[in-house]
């Protein structure tokens, strides 16, 4: 329970599925410049709660009930911050790029996709000192498909997640090209095995011979 507690709490910034699909969130970054007014209130809230659970004044159990209820009402805020900040994920698959943005309990949830055959550029932007300093940053996909073009908002490590879509689409071509490359090996063979079978049947066995040029013909 403490292990799962922790990678809620943190999750990792990049994790790989079994597939070999690659999952990555934004950087904490993201999470204090949008959550920091309700983290902060709620963590005052709890020191401030803290002490009038200690306290032992008249005022101590009315003080406590009224803290109590603010403590709840901030903490539902704070995870609401949170749960949205973790909730954003951009995917890259073997042959796909996903972005999904999902908002807490389910209220709202958009997934774009497109193939990574129509992707025709990735770059990655570092937009001020602070990001560079703490290594985060915007990867932009520019895609010939509907969707349009995709952007990895502060990232961890732009650069590294560039190189890994680059990495992809090498990955991609050259399994195109493998299979391109089986596939003429696979008409060659036949055409020596037809040949083959042509020049030893000879004219008086003519059924050979048409088998043969069947299999000579190109196939879909």
């Amino acid at each position: 329970l403490l292990l799962r507690a922790v990678r809620y709490l943190l999750p990792a910034a990049r994790s790989e599925a079994p597939d070999g699909s690659i999952t990555f969130r934004k950087h904490w970054w993201g999470l204090l410049r949008d959550g920091w007014l309700p983290i902060g209130l709620w963590l005052l809230a709890t020191g401030a709660l803290l002490a009038a659970l200690l306290g032992s004044g008249p005022l101590a159990g009315p003080m406590a009930s009224a803290g109590l209820l603010l403590w709840l009402v901030l903490l539902a805020w704070a995870w609401w911050v949170f749960e949205d900040w973790r909730n954003d994920l951009y995917v890259v698959t073997r042959e796909l790029v996903i972005d999904i943005n999902r908002r807490p309990l389910g209220l709202f949830s958009e997934q774009r996709q497109a193939p990574l055959g129509q992707v025709q550029d990735v770059r990655f932007v570092i937009p001020n000192p602070l990001a560079a300093l703490l290594s985060f940053g915007d990867v932009v996909i520019e895609t010939a498909a509907e969707s349009g073009s995709f952007t990895f908002d502060s990232v961890r490590n732009p650069r590294a997640v560039q190189e890994e879509i680059f990495l992809r689409l090498d990955q991609r071509l050259a399994a195109i090209q493998r299979a391109e490359q089986d596939k003429r090996d696979e008409e060659l063979v036949r055409w020596i095995s037809a040949y083959h079978q042509i020049t030893s049947a000879g004219p008086e066995d003519p059924q050979a011979v048409d088998k043969a040029t069947r299999w000579l013909r190109p196939r879909p």
